[in-house]
């Protein structure tokens, strides 16, 4: 599966985005929503790593898969 650029920023935003409040986890529940475009959803990775975080930082992830356009608008507008 090829991501492309848009796929990969979107990607390490999240990663690295989350990272940042592991600490904050701890102490209370935290979940945060990710969109997405629906060829990562389609491809099984959220499947594989999602469940991974979740467990090891104690955060829920909700998934919005929209198209590569909406889901930058979204990142774009905190939403």
């Amino acid at each position: 599966m090829e991501l492309g650029r848009a796929g990969w920023f979107i990607l390490m935003f999240f990663l690295l985005g989350c990272s940042a409040c592991s600490g904050k986890a701890e102490k209370e529940k935290i979940s945060i929503t990710i969109a997405t475009t629906t060829s990562v959803e389609d491809s099984g990775l959220l499947d594989v790593i999602l469940p991974a975080f979740s467990e090891k930082y104690g955060i829920g992830v909700k998934v919005v898969a929209i198209g590569t356009g909406r889901a930058l608008k979204y990142g774009e507008n905190g939403d």
